[in-house]
């Protein structure tokens, strides 16, 4: 199937669907697709009827804020629902991707068919069965799911994920942007001031901080809570909600946090925090001083910050294609077969230190 962008650059939306007689495995289409996607799946989860008066190409069309988001990190909620996309999704289920080229084709392979099957499949398609843990991506997160909501009904949530895999930029196939749409509010974290539902950051430290965000078309009262959490870094952990505005710092695992919210986009007033007072961050930064290229031969990693001891590439599915350890260089040639593949390569420091890196080889 072609993938076509819109003569709007803000909408590259194309529809497809799970063609296959039993279950399709998000993550190995996400992977097989890059990068001729976003990475993020957009599934349909009907909360409204099909209607005259809904914006679209045809004559009735489905609401677009009844879409849910998924990421390799994770899935979040269509605005106002509490049904949570995951990885496998039942026969003929249709999702929106975001295109990323004007020539390249949606790729269908029987490596993503699903032996999982979710129950109710018919009532509520999102909905994991208990056992589909146990066969999902290898790549593990720490997870906190937000919700912001009201008394009246109204709901957004968005998720944080944790992995050594990612990083605080841009991560794609990871961070998940907020799919436009009418909703009365829209609860968002923000990377380089662009608003996603799902966002992807390193490895779970006390130090982070993430900028959180929110449009509301209806004044009011509104709170923010913790949905879930996964992960042992959340167990017995304070969670922190920092209003910069009032200059309140509340722990969100104790309670919601109630506030009031006017019409229109807040992008600077909260942020998420895993300390109540402001920490200093260790002071490195080896953005310019550890420097991944690829060859023909596979990948090569130089290191002016420490001597390299061990290196570790995986494809986006978290799945070790390669490495080397034992080593005590500043350059480092690791061999590696694979091509026309994103790979997230981590380097192990001397000095105890671990970094990532994102190529495409």
């Amino acid at each position: 199937m072609m993938l076509s962008p819109s003569a709007d650059s803000t909408d590259d939306y194309n529809p497809v669907a799970n063609p296959y007689p039993g279950g399709l495995d998000g993550n190995g289409f996400i992977s097989a697709n890059l990068p001729n996607i976003s990475g993020t799946l957009y599934p349909g989860t009907p909360l409204n009827p099909i209607s005259d008066q809904a914006p679209g190409p045809d004559q009735q069309n489905f609401i677009s804020d009844d879409y849910a988001t998924y990421s390799l990190a994770g899935g979040v909620p269509a605005n106002g629902s509490t049904v949570t996309p995951r990885q496998h999704m039942p026969v003929g289920q249709g999702f929106f991707v975001e295109s990323q080229t004007g020539t390249g084709s949606a790729v269908f392979n029987n490596q993503m068919r699903s032996i999982v099957t979710p129950p109710n499949v018919n009532a509520s398609p999102f909905f994991r069965a208990p056992d589909e843990k146990l066969l999902g991506s290898p790549m593990e997160f720490e997870r906190i799911r937000l919700v912001m909501s009201s008394e009246s009904g109204l709901s957004s949530q968005q998720l944080i994920a944790f992995s050594p895999m990612t990083t605080v930029d841009y991560d794609q196939a990871f961070d998940g942007a907020v799919c436009p749409g009418s909703y009365p509010i829209n609860f968002y974290s923000l990377i380089e001031n662009l608003p996603y539902k799902i966002q992807a950051r390193p490895e779970f430290s006390i130090y982070d901080e993430v900028r959180l965000g929110f449009n509301a078309k209806v004044a009011g009262d509104y709170s923010i809570s913790i949905v879930e959490t996964e992960g042992l870094s959340f167990d017995n952990a304070p969670v922190y909600l920092e209003d910069k505005t009032l200059g309140v710092v509340h722990d969100l695992t104790q309670s919601a946090y109630a506030f009031t919210a006017s019409v229109g986009t807040v992008d600077n007033r909260f942020a998420l925090r895993f300390a109540e007072t402001s920490l200093a961050t260790p002071e490195f930064d080896a953005a310019t001083d550890i420097r991944v290229a690829t060859n023909p031969e596979g990948v090569a990693v130089r290191s002016e910050v420490s001597e390299i001891v061990s290196i570790e590439i995986f494809d986006v599915l978290g799945r070790k294609v390669s490495g080397v350890s034992g080593v005590a260089e500043s350059v480092v040639q690791v061999p590696l077969a694979l091509s026309n593949q994103a790979l997230i390569v981590r380097i192990f420091l001397k000095d105890g230190s671990v970094h990532t890196r994102k190529v495409l080889h």
